[in-house]
């Protein structure tokens, strides 16, 4: 009898660990939670290690600018650098800070060499983002918290 009652004891103890919090998973405090009201808005890209991106007032046309995104709840769409693209996205599903997106779609313009150095780098950067934050006006992408992208927020 006692030890069909130890069985689900131990089983129970051997789940604890796997019922790590949330947080202790992604790596961030539950207090940096993302949310839609969050991400809400226009994004421009301001630095990608590695791949120059111009600057938006040295711009003379939105088609020679930084990559954009646009974030309205669950879909997520913009200018990737030579094409304008969109995705689907989810949040928080590996934990507080948790940033996901789902099969990137886009038009097939073809440009200059840089260009679409640029926007490869970025669309690879949003199919990589495992998580993100938010610090003051900036967006920032990570996977493996690793920054790989970071977002200014837009007026």
């Amino acid at each position: 009898m006692h030890r069909l009652c130890l069985i689900p004891l131990a089983a129970a103890l051997l789940l604890v660990p796997a019922c790590a919090t949330q947080s202790e998973k992604s790596g961030f405090p539950a207090s940096q939670a993302l949310s839609i009201d969050k991400l809400s808005g226009s994004w421009v890209a301001v630095t990608m290690p590695g791949v120059p991106v111009p600057e938006p007032s040295a711009i003379d046309s939105p088609r020679n600018g930084p990559p954009t995104i646009e974030f309205s709840q669950s879909r997520a769409a913009g200018f990737s650098g030579v094409n304008r693209f969109a995705a689907d996205f989810t949040l928080n599903a590996t934990g507080p800070g948790g940033l996901r997106f789902g099969p990137i779609i886009s038009t097939k313009m073809a440009g200059p060499a840089d260009r679409m150095a640029l926007e490869a780098a970025f669309v690879k950067a949003l199919a990589d983002t495992s998580t993100a934050r938010i610090e003051g006006d900036d967006l920032i992408l990570l996977t493996n918290q690793t920054e790989i992208l970071r977002l200014r927020r837009q007026p």
